[in-house]
């Protein structure tokens, strides 16, 4: 357990102090815990929910791939980037590289954006980087392209979201359904019903190319073909709930650009809606959820402005104490403990 904890203690004791150091002081300490966090994904060994399927199916899956023919079997980037690692006679670690680099960079874009970045990586760690990164490699990747298309969207970079959600898509599919988010964040009716009509062709044209595997999906979970289901879901949810219902009533004070506003009181609301679907369809609304939880990044690191007092030191350290309980609840619950410890690395074998 010591490496998790050596990784998380380190922005929790830097949160605490996040005036001390200047910009060039920041900058090297934020670029080397990020190298230091890169080697400890991209580098484990046999560590992660999905850490031997990834090896398994570059080893004895994607030799049949074919790149010219678009089979939405499972998903075509992903595939693509194992077929191109085996053909170029590299191993698994290359792709832990890549979704690691682009994690990390989609992270920094959130965390580098608020007030205190580094509390932004305490709250980071015990979902994002501990389950989502190390648990779900793939979604972790479509996670990031999210982020991508998010500050686009806020920069008013409309086509490049489409772009990013798209070739996020490419690695998970669930990604697909963010497509819709510019229809909140546009004032003009006839740009809004422009952009409805692209998102209902791309969506006809996605489901026209996937439709027996979308079928699957929907089946497996969502029909009567459930056959597993989440048990840390459901307080998982409940915990990002009660997030969502505070940002909704305190968003306000929050000190948010309009279209930020816009798009996280979104997130809020969806989320909200999924907490029903915890009690049956649990593994779908678990693996949705992780999507939304950037939103507890923008609560955390700004519910001080809330209060009228200067607060802003006790919020940080009632923010830590939450966190860090929840990734020791987490470490005593996880059903799949074994595939998190012993942590491993190949620089220690």
């Amino acid at each position: 357990m010591i490496p998790y904890f050596f990784i998380f203690s380190i922005p929790i004791i830097a949160s605490l102090f996040p005036q001390v150091s200047s910009k060039k002081v920041f900058l090297l300490g934020w670029v080397s815990y990020l190298i230091l966090v890169f080697i400890f994904l991209a580098l484990r060994n046999n560590v992660g929910g999905d850490w031997t399927n990834y090896v398994y199916i570059l080893n004895n899956r994607i030799e049949n791939f074919n790149f010219l023919k678009f089979e939405y079997r499972s998903e075509y980037l992903f595939e693509l980037l194992l077929w191109l690692i085996k053909k170029l006679n590299l191993n698994i670690y290359y792709f832990f590289s890549f979704s690691s680099l682009i994690f990390l960079i989609a992270l920094s874009i959130i965390c580098l954006k608020q007030n205190n970045p580094w509390l932004g990586l305490v709250i980071s760690f015990p979902l994002l980087i501990n389950i989502l990164s190390i648990g779900y490699t793939r979604q972790s990747i479509a996670f990031s392209f999210l982020i991508f298309g998010i500050y686009s969207l806020f920069n008013k970079k409309n086509f490049l979201f489409f772009i990013f959600i798209i070739v996020g898509s490419l690695f998970h599919k669930s990604l697909i359904f963010f497509l819709i988010l510019p229809i909140f964040t546009i004032d003009s009716l006839q740009k809004k019903f422009i952009f409805l009509s692209i998102i209902l062709s791309i969506f006809l044209i996605f489901y026209s190319l996937t439709y027996t595997e979308i079928n699957r999906l929907v089946f497996i979970f969502l029909g009567d073909g459930i056959y597993f289901e989440s048990k840390g879901a459901f307080l998982r949810l409940l915990f990002h709930s009660i997030i969502c219902l505070l940002f909704l009533f305190f968003s306000s004070k929050l000190k948010l650009p309009k279209k930020e506003l816009i798009v996280w009181r979104f997130f809020a609301l969806i989320s909200i809606l999924l907490f029903p679907l915890v009690f049956k369809y649990s593994s779908f609304a678990d693996r949705l959820i992780y999507y939304f939880y950037p939103l507890q990044i923008i609560f955390f690191t700004r519910y001080y402005l809330i209060f009228k007092n200067d607060l802003k030191f006790l919020s940080i350290l009632l923010t830590i104490i939450i966190y860090v309980t929840l990734y020791i609840f987490w470490i005593y619950n996880a059903t799949h403990f074994n595939s998190w410890f012993p942590y491993n690395n190949i620089l220690f074998l």
